[in-house]
């Protein structure tokens, strides 16, 4: 199993030399390659069960795999059928792609996120329910999706919105890849059964080739002329979408013995027909990935018109960059811009090609937005980007990373739209995560006053623009007005919520111990060594608790200091303290099983760390303690499972790598 999961994970990874075991769980290159891009949402994908039609379930479940995996950020795994590497009948039946995640799970994928579903076919249509379960991810209960559909027609296409809404449940909206989808089926329920089958069973053989079952080239030219078939008799744009998306599926680092025999078939696969669009630019994104990149750009050229889909355009420039045609590249969104589709993606793309244009002084030939008799020529890159993250933010006004990075670009150029922008930023940002680069920078605005007027005047749509206003202050050296601020805060509102409380602490203690943060990096830094802290900086932390008392790091750190004194009864009653100020936290649980394992109780110190496991399943810090102790206890079995958990939940963690190398060191004893 250990070999068909490491396959699975390395596909689309660049070959990378082998390595010496270095954990129970396969080779230190393996492990590096699944960790070489590590993606934040791991999907497995687990069979849709169907009890009057399995394969056409399975077909739907291929399809939203490929749209799944098209999602920024996102790899998918397809855990399509119970296999024993064991047995030496490799036959698959039904049984063995219709089961529960109950029944059989595939480990050691870290996938964090789990999506299987059931599919009912009766005389009022087709009933699709979906289980998204991300509790690795985000430790939230599994969600329920329900959908209804006349016809399979309708539920095939349908499919597009309902991988976007399974994707902004985990991630929010997509604002920065165009998707490749289709809008037309042009199929009967029997073609389309038929397609669906065909589909589910590339999708099965792919999955099988993991566990080396042959997939001899001949099946498989025979299974892909069937669906190239019928998409050209039937004109059908569904079925070309599945043909490239499936093309795309194994011509990919990993899958080039297969990938490869289909070179010859694809130019004469994909008409010049403009529903064959999306298909022919996921196709030719699986040369590009195999280094065709010549036939690659051919091949999706051919579709290059304004009635192009976003997504078509999108890879066109993606095969273009991938081949580092850098001038191609920008010419090729430049042409998307000015006569395709408004997607925001491809603002956001174009954007993102000018950054790396300017980051490594590459030339742009034309410019789409600028105009080079009105801007000075250092500044008309910038300017570039600027209009081009305008342009986004009108098609996706949420998006507020695009809107942070664009008031940097407008700070710098004094835009005369920055005002009016940055009340957009104020009003929107109710969390504070993209606030602080763009409060440092609008220092350096002329006139950065007007910022004050702005946040004070956004604070009754979005409580949390007094926080923001507070942290300006002290951008501008004002500790009294900060402190003010946040005192107004907490007259004003009359409840604050857990997250801008924090905040709030933060600020004070900047502002009532101006300097703190540097102090407190050099006090964590000298108990990283192992150095004693000083009586100065235990009275330092005691006056930072008291103001804020929601900080758990600071009673971590003065925990801490008193170990560092051997004051174990003082450090024992600073991690009590800190339940009651601030709450229970993983931290505490992980400081109280350390202090009890120093002091030589082992099993206290587990019963400890189970009790924090238990408020906590997803923590890594607290899943990689409890196996380093378990493997010091020579409990390597029941180590296992606790770094399973925590390579799906963080494959590259620090603490992870630090368990793998004492986890080498016992088996080289």
């Amino acid at each position: 199993m250990i070999d068909a999961v490491e396959r699975m994970k390395s596909v689309g990874q660049r070959a990378q030399d082998g390595g010496a075991p270095t954990s129970i769980f396969g080779s230190a290159a393996g492990l590096a390659q699944s960790i070489d891009s590590e993606e934040q949402f791991r999907i497995s994908v687990y069979p849709i069960i169907c009890a009057q039609s399995p394969e056409t379930a399975m077909g739907l479940a291929s399809c939203l795999a490929y749209l799944l995996e098209q999602y920024i950020d996102t790899r998918v795994y397809r855990c399509f059928a119970k296999f024993n590497s064991d047995d030496e009948n490799n036959e698959i039946a039904a049984d063995d792609y219709q089961f529960h995640i109950t029944d059989w799970e595939l480990t050691g994928l870290a996938d964090n996120v789990v999506l299987y579903g059931q599919l009912e076919i009766g005389a009022a249509g087709y009933d699709l329910s979906l289980v998204l379960d991300s509790g690795l991810l985000d430790e939230r209960e599994a969600q329920e999706f329900v959908f209804q559909f006349e016809t399979l027609e309708a539920a095939a296409l349908a499919l597009p919105p309902v991988a976007a809404q399974l994707t902004a449940a985990l991630a929010g909206p997509n604002y920065e890849r165009a998707l490749i989808e289709y809008e037309s089926a042009e199929l009967d329920d029997r073609h389309l059964e038929s397609l669906l089958e065909s589909v589910f069973y590339w999708n099965l053989d792919v999955y099988l080739s993991f566990w080396d079952v042959e997939w001899g080239t001949e099946d498989r030219l025979e299974q892909f002329r069937e669906v190239a078939g019928l998409s050209k008799i039937r004109r059908s744009e569904f079925a070309a979408w599945c043909l490239g998306m499936m093309t795309e599926q194994i011509m990919q680092p990993g899958m080039a013995a297969l990938g490869e025999a289909l070179l010859p078939e694809l130019a004469q696969s994909f008409d010049e027909d403009s529903r064959f669009a999306g298909g022919a630019a996921a196709a030719a994104t699986g040369l590009a990935k195999l280094d065709f990149n010549d036939s690659a750009i051919d091949l999706v050229g051919r579709y290059l018109t304004p009635e192009a889909g976003a997504g078509v355009w999108y890879r066109a420039t993606e095969i273009h960059l991938s081949a580092a045609r850098i001038p191609s590249a920008i010419d090729a969104c430049q042409r998307a811009l000015e006569s395709g589709p408004e997607h925001p993606a491809l603002c956001w793309q174009y954007a993102q090609l000018l950054i790396n244009a300017e980051t490594h002084e590459s030339e742009v030939e034309a410019l789409l937005y600028a105009d080079p008799e009105a801007v000075a020529e250092e500044e008309q890159i910038p300017a570039e980007i600027m209009h081009a993250l305008k342009s986004h933010i009108e098609l996706a006004p949420d998006n507020l990373r695009a809107l942070q990075l664009a008031l940097t670009y407008m700070i710098d150029l004094d835009d005369a739209e920055l005002w009016s922008y940055f009340e957009r930023f104020a009003r929107k940002d109710l969390t504070g995560d993209y606030a602080g680069v763009i409060i440092d920078r609008l220092l350096d605005a002329p006139e950065h006053e007007q910022a004050y007027d702005v946040l004070n005047g956004a604070t009754d749509a979005n409580p949390y623009a007094h926080a923001l206003l507070a942290q300006l202050a002290l951008a501008d050296e004002d500790h009294t007005l900060a402190s003010e601020t946040i005192q107004a805060c907490r007259e004003r509102l009359a409840e604050i919520d857990d997250s801008l409380e924090a905040e709030l602490q933060r600020l004070e203690l900047s502002a009532k111990l101006p300097g703190f943060e540097a102090s407190f990096a050099e006090i964590k830094l000298q108990l990283g060594g192992n150095s004693q802290a000083t009586e100065e900086q235990v009275d330092l932390l005691e006056s930072a608790v008291d103001i804020a008392p929601r900080m758990i790091d600071l009673y971590i750190a003065l925990s801490r200091c008193y170990l560092s004194w051997q004051d174990r009864e003082s450090a024992l009653e600073v991690l009590n303290d800190a339940r009651q100020g601030a709450g229970d936290a993983p931290q505490i649980d992980l400081g109280l099983a350390r202090m009890l394992w120093a002091s030589g109780e082992r099993d206290k110190a587990i019963d400890q760390l189970n009790a924090g496991l238990e408020a906590f399943p997803s923590d890594v810090y607290l899943l990689a303690q409890m196996a380093n102790y378990l493997i010091a206890n020579d409990q390597l079995e029941d180590a296992r499972p606790f770094i399973v958990r925590a390579e799906s939940i963080a494959p590259s963690h620090r603490a992870i790598w630090q368990v793998r190398h004492l986890v080498a060191q016992k088996m080289a004893q």
